[in-house]
């Protein structure tokens, strides 16, 4: 049976599998992996006792990785190890890593974080150390490894809905897809859209949300294109050479995100052509590794 992969990948996209079976084994007491933590605010109700709930917030993520280092070759060979393996997960210059929790089964998901702490060699002897490595994840939330995208063309009309890409009137998209996002928390897409066309609107009718690209009348010519990034600590609007249009949005939409579960969503785009598309792209994500 094929061992569960815990790969480190840094900045420089290097990878360690630190439960390789050969030089890395990772043991039990791994934490963070299996929930994110939550904070529980509540206001104390003072005539009838006790308290009542008033939010949760999700915290920053912690996790613990326990690792066994063993080199039979020599004790010097040993610290090689840990030399590179320390140099791998290097915070200065805030530099990230992911950890990748690849199961048996080949379900795969990321956790972008930190390294602060955990190598001080707990335990050592002539050809193995065990050290217990500890990051800190500002993002909590394990992230699929790759993308979900649909695309949304125009041409002849579909005869069956929803297959992708699903093809509406030359003239305008019109199009009222419920995307299922199958992740445990809300996730936050990217939109991009192929001109030529006017005045996008994108509306979440599951949340009653509406972002709408039309305050000031806004023109996607042929062969552009319009990049809408809602994710966390980006927020923009963008045109492909860079002009930014966020001022375009009116004052009452909202960058949605994608509830978990089923989400009823209608987009428009006006003065389409037969070279015109519109897609969303989203990564699921999770409480979980």
């Amino acid at each position: 049976m094929a061992r569960e992969q815990i790969n480190i990948i840094n900045s420089d996209n290097d990878t360690i599998n630190i439960n390789d079976g050969v030089i890395f084994f990772t043991v039990f007491g791994r934490i963070g992996f299996e929930m994110a933590q939550f904070n529980i605010s509540s206001v104390p109700t003072w005539i009838d006792g006790g308290s009542q709930l008033e939010a949760v917030t999700v915290l920053d993520g912690q996790v613990t990785v326990p690792i066994y280092i063993y080199k039979a070759s020599s004790h010097e060979d040993l610290s090689d190890e840990i030399r590179t393996l320390a140099g791998h997960v290097n915070p200065i210059g805030k530099s990230e890593v992911t950890i990748q929790r690849i199961r048996e089964d080949a379900d795969t998901r990321e956790l972008t974080c930190i390294y602060n702490g955990g190598m001080a060699v707990m335990e050592e002897t002539g050809v193995y150390a065990r050290v217990d490595m500890a990051f800190t994840a500002n993002d909590p939330y394990w992230y699929a490894a790759s993308a979900t995208t649909d695309t949304y063309e125009t041409g002849t009309p579909a005869t069956f809905f929803p297959f992708f890409p699903m093809r509406l009137s030359s003239s305008t998209i019109f199009a009222s897809p419920v995307i299922n996002n199958t992740g445990q928390v809300r996730t936050w897409p990217i939109w991009t859209i192929t001109g030529p066309g006017i005045d996008p609107v994108f509306k979440n009718l599951s949340t009653d949300k509406t972002l709408a690209i039309n305050r000031i009348t806004t023109t996607i010519g042929a062969g552009e294109t319009l990049t809408i990034d809602t994710r966390k600590g980006i927020k923009t609007i963008k045109r492909n050479d860079g002009v930014s249009f966020f001022s375009n949005k009116t004052e009452l939409s909202s960058l949605w995100p994608l509830e978990p579960g089923n989400n009823s969503v209608q987009l428009e785009l006006s003065g389409t052509s037969g070279a015109s598309q519109v897609a969303i792209s989203y990564t699921l994500r999770n409480l979980t590794a």
